[in-house]
């Protein structure tokens, strides 16, 4: 069933002026009732600061419960540099992928992921914890696990805008960055092909993932 002010607007575009009225008419009453249906649009950066504040939450939340024993980092410093960045990215990353807009950040910040990983990698201590490479399984599955719920969020935000792989990878970037952090903060083990299998992977597919189901996505608004 079509819907008549749908028609009315569309008659207008097309030229054909309604009845009763012009076509400029027809346009200016379509426009009113968008704006008396919302006239007090929400901010921007409410909805994303509302998620941030739930990833932090939940990060916090999660090293509280699981302690804070890490020692994967050859040093404090490089222990502390990565989890430095990877705080930037959890914080930072859904404001400036939900900032209306072109914008230099985004790009920064991708920069800044491909800087946490490195960090990751460089810093890797050698300890194994005396057990088999495979037995880092339960680290990805939680990774993947604690991430699920802020990617839901963070396609929701999305979706007010028109699609963007840059900010779609930045956004999963910060939600990934959740499971990243908490790991970086408490795994026992530092040996490079944990870091790197069951670490950094499983941070790439969340990042994938969400620019994946974002691409198939309809967005509600084509706002740049």
């Amino acid at each position: 069933m079509s819907d008549p002010k749908l028609d009315t607007v569309l008659d207008a575009m097309a030229g054909q002026p309604p009845p009763g009225g012009s076509s400029l008419d027809a346009l200016r009453a379509a426009a009113l009732a968008e704006i008396n249906a919302h006239p007090h649009p929400r901010r921007w950066w409410v909805d994303a600061a509302l998620l941030t504040g739930f990833n932090l939450v939940l990060t916090v939340g999660m090293l509280l419960l699981m302690g804070t024993s890490s020692s994967q980092a050859t040093t404090p410093m490089m222990l502390f540099t990565t989890g430095a960045l990877l705080s930037v990215l959890l914080t930072a990353g859904l404001l400036v992928a939900a900032r209306p807009g072109p914008s230099r950040w985004p790009l920064a910040l991708l920069v800044g992921i491909g800087l946490a990983a490195l960090c990751t990698l460089l810093g890797a201590s050698g300890a194994d914890g005396d057990v088999p490479l495979m037995a880092g399984t339960g680290c990805a599955m939680y990774e993947l696990k604690v991430s699920l719920l802020p990617m839901v969020g963070a396609l929701l935000v999305l979706r007010r805008f028109a699609f963007s792989p840059r900010r779609a990878a930045l956004a999963g970037a910060s939600v990934g960055a959740v499971g990243m952090l908490s790991l970086h903060l408490h795994c026992p083990i530092g040996s490079l092909g944990h870091l790197a299998f069951f670490h950094l992977v499983p941070w790439a597919v969340i990042i994938g993932v969400t620019l994946l189901i974002r691409r198939f996505t309809k967005s509600w608004s084509y706002a740049p």
